[in-house]
């Protein structure tokens, strides 16, 4: 996994060793936020 953007985007993150993490798609971690995002009026997620 890594951030996506910001301050720290590109940079890949540690994760748990074992098949019962997994990361989500770019796909769907976008359409995720879609959806929230206006939830949020002028914050930053």
């Amino acid at each position: 996994m890594r951030i996506v953007s910001g301050e720290f985007g590109g940079r890949p993150l540690k994760t748990l060793d074992g098949k019962t993490t997994r990361p989500t798609s770019d796909k769907v971690r976008g359409a995720i936020f879609n959806m929230i995002g206006p939830y949020f009026d002028g914050g930053r997620v």
